[in-house]
C-alpha cells in the first residue's frame, strides 16, 4: 500500500494457507498420511497491480519410513514487496492406533526461517540511506532455527487436524499462529463423494481467519472446490488426477477494499506418488476370501458334506488368527471390506450345508 509516497507492508502467516491438497504444508503430522514416496510443489503468485507482488513457491516431500512413522521435507520462499522469506524443515510423523477406525497422528518438525529485506524494491530506493540502520538492523534481517508440532485426528471420513507450524524460534516469542481444519468425507455414491471442511487460523498480528469450504470429487479423478473466507475473499479450485499424477488449479478473489489496487491471487499445484501401486503380498483375509470362494464353487452332497463343514471350521480358525493391518484409513476401510465379504460368504455356506 503507498500512502503519499511511503511503502508500508504486513507480512504474516497467509503462506501457510489456500493450499491445494496439501495439508502437509502446515501440519507436519501428515507426513504419515499417505502410502508411497509424496512430492508435491505450489506455486502462488497475486494478479497485477501492484509492483513486486506477492509470489510464493513450495516444494515438498514426504513417506513413511516404516508402519506407523513418517518423514518429510520441505522448502517455501515467499516475497512480497521488498519483503522476503525462506522456511526449510524436516518433519517426522507417528501414528497411533485406536481401534480398526480410529487414527491419531503426532507430527514435529525443525528447520531454519530466514528474513531479508531488498531495498532495491522499495519505492524511491535511490533516495533511501542505505547507511540508515533501521534498514540493515537485526529486525530486518535475520536467520532463525524454529521449530513446529501438529496432531490429526481420523475416524472414518472425518480428520481433525491443528498445528502450531512455526511455534519456537531462536530468539523469538512464541508463536501464537494456530492453523486448524477439520474435514468431513460423504460418498454421494459410488462415483461422486462430497468433502465439506472448515479451517481457522489465529494470527498474532492481522485478524484471525476462518473459512469454509466444499470440495466434489468424481471418482476421485477429477474434483472442484468453492470456499469463502471471512476476509471477505471467495476462492475456487479444479483439479485432475491420472495414475499417480495430480494436477490442480486454484484463485482466490481480491478483498473487495483492495480489488482497485490488486488482482486475483493465483495457485498451480502438481503432485506425484511414487511406490503406491506396487503389489504387495496378499493378506490374510484375502486369503480366507479366496478359500471361501472355493467353497461356494463346490456342490454339496452327502458324500462330501462333512469334509466342507471340516474345511469351513478350519478357515474359521484362521479367521481367528489372521493378522489384520489397519495401519492407516485406508488399509482400516479395505479390511472392513473384507471381513463384510467375509462374513457374507459364512452365511452362504452354512446355509447350504444345512
Amino acid at each position: 500500500m503507498s500512502i503519499h509516497g511511503l511503502m508500508a507492508q504486513i507480512v504474516n502467516s497467509d503462506f501457510y494457507s489456500f493450499r491445494l491438497g496439501n495439508m502437509f504444508n502446515v501440519n507436519p503430522a501428515y507426513c504419515t498420511y499417505d502410502d508411497g514416496i509424496n512430492v508435491i510443489v505450489n506455486a502462488q503468485t497475486l494478479g497485477s497491480g501492484i509492483l513486486y507482488s506477492n509470489k510464493n513457491m513450495m516444494a515438498g516431500i514426504y513417506s513413511r519410513i516404516a508402519k506407523k512413522s513418517g518423514l518429510g521435507l520441505k522448502a517455501i520462499s515467499d516475497s512480497r514487496g521488498a519483503f522476503q522469506t525462506f522456511k526449510s524443515d524436516v518433519s517426522y510423523g507417528f501414528q497411533t492406533t485406536f481401534s480398526e477406525q480410529h487414527f491419531l497422528r503426532f507430527g514435529v518438525s525443525a528447520g531454519i526461517y530466514n528474513s531479508s529485506i531488498n531495498t532495491g524494491r522499495i519505492q524511491n530506493y535511490e533516495l533511501l540511506d542505505n547507511t540508515d540502520p533501521t534498514l540493515n538492523s537485526n529486525n530486518m534481517n535475520y536467520t532463525q532455527f524454529m521449530t513446529g508440532m501438529g496432531v490429526v485426528y481420523t475416524y472414518k471420513g472425518l480428520d481433525v487436524s491443528a498445528s502450531l507450524p512455526q511455534v519456537v524460534s531462536t530468539t523469538q516469542a512464541l508463536n501464537s499462529y494456530l492453523h486448524s481444519a477439520v474435514f468431513y468425507k460423504i460418498k454421494a455414491n459410488d462415483k461422486i463423494s462430497i468433502q465439506p471442511w472448515i479451517s481457522y487460523q489465529n494470527m498474532a498480528v492481522t485478524k484471525n481467519l476462518t473459512g469454509i469450504f466444499t470440495k466434489v470429487s468424481y471418482k476421485d479423478l477429477i474434483w472442484t472446490q468453492l470456499g469463502y473466507q471471512s476476509n471477505k475473499s471467495f476462492m475456487g479450485a479444479l483439479g485432475v488426477s491420472f495414475e499417480n499424477i495430480g494436477i490442480s488449479y486454484g484463485f482466490r478473489l481480491s478483498n473487495p477494499d483492495l480489488k482497485q489496487v490488486s488482482g486475483a491471487m493465483h495457485e498451480m499445484a502438481i503432485s506425484f506418488k511414487f511406490g503406491k501401486k506396487s503389489s504387495p503380498q496378499e493378506s490374510d483375509l484375502g486369503k480366507v476370501i479366496k478359500r471361501l470362494n472355493d467353497l461356494l464353487a463346490q456342490d454339496v452332497s452327502d458324500a462330501n458334506r462333512k469334509k466342507l463343514q471340516d474345511e469351513l471350521s478350519r478357515i474359521k480358525e484362521d479367521l481367528r488368527k489372521a493378522e489384520i493391518d489397519n495401519s492407516n484409513p485406508e488399509k482400516a476401510k479395505e479390511v472392513e471390506q473384507q471381513l463384510l465379504q467375509i462374513e457374507d460368504k459364512i452365511k452362504q455356506i452354512e446355509e447350504r450345508l444345512k
